[in-house]
């Protein structure tokens, strides 16, 4: 692990035992509204989370509690313990595989072969979202891969592991801004950036939406939640760009998005991947 340990280099698992059905529900919905690492194990019906720390349990705590009564299975019987970040780093292993996306990109962890063929993009598993096995972060991915231009500047809003910020330059874009509020999320995204040999095109700041009071970019993308994205219309609207996508909110969430953003923005494309919807906006 590269700078996301936490200071006794273990981490907290929760694990869950759900059906198939109920555990990819969750762990589709884990993935979309929250920054928590997980992976659902086929083998065992298990949904396991990993946590850096007790503040972060709580929050998932809290979480179960708020999504709970809305669910059709019980959350009950979280099963706790501590792994040390060999077995993290071990676990992630079985779970991470490449991600083919779009017509050219592909997501890899270090470990896997390298393939030449595709415009590669490597991720160290941190306790970050965005290992690009997320329908939101692939939504978000293809609309990049078909707008970007050589040159263009990009800002990732909520950039988690950096992936969409990495991969932009990998496309052809010339420098990428990307910001998120968790500084041990932003550690990990600096070196992918390095493990990516991008670094030096790639800059990462801690930083709300609610402090973006303007800037000029080509490309602005925003893979973050339905909420924080009906909040965040205001300070989009500050900013200047060419294209304005945003991805994490549900098919059934689109129209109230829709509907806000284009009092302000021109609807220019719409794409769905497993229940998952990403817009793209012009100005």
């Amino acid at each position: 692990m590269f700078g996301i340990a936490s200071q006794d280099s273990s981490f907290i698992e929760l694990a869950l035992k759900l059906n198939s059905l109920g555990g990819r529900a969750l762990f589709e919905l884990v993935g979309a509204e929250t920054n928590f690492s997980c992976c659902w194990d086929e083998s065992q019906n298990l949904l396991k989370v990993y946590l850096k720390d007790t503040a972060q349990k709580e929050d998932f705590q809290r979480f179960l509690a708020r999504i709970s009564s809305h669910l059709p299975f019980s959350v009950k019987g979280l099963k706790e313990r501590r792994i040390d970040e060999k077995d993290y780093l071990f676990k992630w292993r079985n779970y991470f595989k490449p991600v083919e996306i779009g017509e050219s990109l592909i997501i890899r962890p270090p470990w896997s072969a390298r393939r030449r063929e595709k415009v590669e993009v490597i991720i160290e598993p941190g306790l970050a979202f965005g290992t690009g096995s997320h329908a939101t972060t692939q939504g978000c991915m293809v609309a990049l891969e078909r707008l970007v231009q050589e040159g263009d500047t990009l800002l990732d809003v909520g950039t988690g592991s950096g992936v969409i910020a990495i991969a932009s330059v990998k496309l052809g874009a010339s420098q990428a801004l990307g910001i998120d509020i968790d500084s041990l999320t932003l550690a990990n995204a600096c070196r992918n950036a390095q493990l990516n040999l991008v670094d030096g095109k790639v800059c990462f700041i801690e930083m709300s939406l609610e402090s973006l009071k303007c800037g000029s970019f080509d490309l602005v993308v925003a893979n973050l939640d339905f909420p924080t994205l009906t909040a965040g219309l205001t300070s989009f609207k500050n900013l200047s760009f060419r294209f304005l996508i945003i991805g994490g909110f549900l098919v059934n969430e689109s129209p109230a998005l829709e509907a806000a953003y284009s009092e302000l923005f021109r609807l220019e494309d719409s794409l769905e991947l497993d229940g998952w919807r990403t817009l793209v906006w012009s100005n």
